[in-house]
């Protein structure tokens, strides 16, 4: 790597973030598979584990998901036993 990336990358994403407006809102920031909590019977979602949440750009909670998420794939009946 060369030096000063970076900086240069955090350039970028300050002109990305200004450019497309992104809203700063309530963030859980800890988004994995065992803070997401679904029950069957109402089928409602929950979240739990609240330690990370703080004010964050709205797009950081879906992309951080799926950054935690990648690579893990777990069956319906699997998730019953976590």
């Amino acid at each position: 790597m060369q030096p000063g990336w970076g900086a240069k990358a955090v350039e970028e994403m300050k002109a990305l973030i200004i450019a497309e407006n992104m809203p700063v809102a309530f963030c859980h920031n800890d988004i994995l598979l065992g803070n997401v909590i679904y029950n069957e019977v109402t089928e409602k979602v929950s979240f739990i584990d609240f330690e990370y949440a703080m004010p964050n750009y709205a797009p950081f909670d879906v992309a951080n998901h799926f950054n935690e998420f990648a690579g893990i794939f777990v069956t319906l009946q699997e998730q019953k036993l976590i």
